[in-house]
C-alpha cells in the first residue's frame, strides 16, 4: 500500500463523507512498502526471550518449522537362493534396494522471531537460530516461507504469502 494509495483512500473518504476501515493484510502491505521503498523499520516489539545486548526484535509469528528429510518407504527387487548340494550352504543372487523419497517434514510448532541479528524459532520441542548473515535467499510460497542458508538444508516456515513477503523484506532491510 503506497503513499498514492493512502491519498486515493483519503480522497474517497472526503468525497463520500465516510471513514474507510482497512482490514485483512492492508497494514502488512503498508509495512512492506515502507521497508522496501523507504527503508523504515517497524517499531520494536517486546519478547520474553533473552536477546543479545544490542539485539532488537521486530516481528513474531506463530508457525511450524519444516525441513526436507529422506524417508524409506519399503524395498524393491528380487532375490534368488540356489542350493549348492552341501547342507546349510546356499548361493544367493539379486538383492533388495530401499525406495527412498524426500519429503518436507514438520519438526516443531512455535514462534518465529525476526530480530536485528537473526531469525529465531522458539518451538515446543525444538529451537533454531539462523543468523541474518548466513541467509542467502528466500522464497515465498502461498502457504510457507523457504529460507536458504549458506550451509545446511533450507528451512520452511508455514505462513501465508503476505506474512512471508514481510519477513523477507524485514530480513533484507536488516542485512
Amino acid at each position: 500500500m503506497t503513499d498514492e494509495d493512502l491519498l486515493a483512500i483519503s480522497k474517497l473518504e472526503a468525497k463520500y463523507n465516510i471513514k474507510a476501515r482497512l482490514e485483512g493484510n492492508a497494514s502488512l502491505f503498508r509495512a512492506i512498502f515502507l521497508l522496501e521503498s523507504k527503508g523504515s523499520l517497524p517499531d520494536p516489539i517486546q519478547t520474553g526471550l533473552m536477546l543479545d545486548r544490542d539485539e532488537t526484535a521486530y516481528f513474531s509469528i506463530y508457525t511450524t518449522w519444516h525441513q526436507t528429510r529422506v524417508h524409506t518407504k519399503g524395498y524393491s527387487g528380487t532375490s534368488v537362493s540356489v542350493p549348492t548340494g552341501i547342507p546349510g550352504v546356499r548361493f544367493r543372487f539379486g538383492g533388495y534396494s530401499p525406495m527412498r523419497s524426500e519429503d518436507i517434514t514438520p519438526l516443531s510448532s512455535g514462534t518465529l522471531y525476526v530480530t536485528s541479528e537473526r531469525l529465531l524459532f522458539n518451538g515446543d520441542s525444538r529451537n533454531t537460530a539462523i543468523p541474518l548473515k548466513k541467509i542467502v535467499d528466500g522464497h515465498v510460497f502461498s502457504d510457507s516461507l523457504r529460507v536458504e542458508k549458506s550451509t545446511g538444508k533450507p528451512d520452511f516456515f508455514s505462513m501465508n504469502a503476505a506474512q512471508a513477503r514481510y519477513v523477507l523484506s524485514l530480513v533484507g532491510a536488516l542485512k
